[in-house]
């Protein structure tokens, strides 16, 4: 066992805490906007929208029959039909009224729960590079995964990695076509 290779687990156990973080606040984040969407009648208002859209949507066809008779509307692209016909469905106008990217900043219970998330990864992200740092001190990984322990860490999965005595690779290990290192004058390939 290297120092080396007990830096790599806990550089991968610190990656997973993090995301491990960042889910738990998208779960509070889509509980908080539900309840905001909800106290806030924002099922009303997409039902209301879809309603004025759906009649465009009428307005649009009745205007491209009239047109046909003169001239072959074959699509729409960035065209008012274009995006009429993408809040066709009562889920498409709540999905785009609600989307998170309309927000200008997050306010009240969102921006707080952001904050918290960005204080707990950042914090996660310091412990971490402590923990590693204190290892990379230590004389040898042996003292590093007692120190873990001392941490209250499972290093099972270290200690089996260390118990299988795991061969380091070397450049001998692999044979080497040196005919695509292209490291001489070998222009005749």
């Amino acid at each position: 066992m290297r120092k080396t290779q007990i830096i790599k687990w806990l550089e991968k156990l610190k990656a997973e805490k993090k995301q491990a973080c960042v889910e738990a606040y998208y779960a509070k984040q889509k509980e908080i906007e539900t309840k905001i969407y909800k106290e806030n009648g924002t099922e009303d208002i997409a039902r209301i929208i879809h309603e004025h859209i759906v009649e465009i949507g009428k307005q649009i066809d009745n205007w491209k029959k009239r047109l046909d008779e003169r001239v072959t509307v074959t699509g729409y692209c960035s065209s008012i039909g274009y995006f009429v016909a993408q809040l066709s469905t009562y889920d498409d106008v709540y999905k785009r009224l609600t989307s998170t990217d309309t927000y200008i900043s997050l306010t009240g219970e969102l921006g707080d729960a952001q904050r918290k998330k960005d204080k707990m990864v950042e914090e996660i992200r310091q412990a971490y590079d402590s923990v590693i740092a204190n290892v990379r001190a230590l004389p040898t990984a042996k003292k590093g995964i007692e120190y873990l322990k001392e941490l209250g860490f499972d290093v099972s999965e270290l200690e089996k990695m260390d118990d299988q005595k795991t061969a380091v690779s070397t450049a001998l290990a692999t044979p080497i076509d040196t005919r695509y290192l292209f490291l001489g004058d070998e222009s005749d390939s």
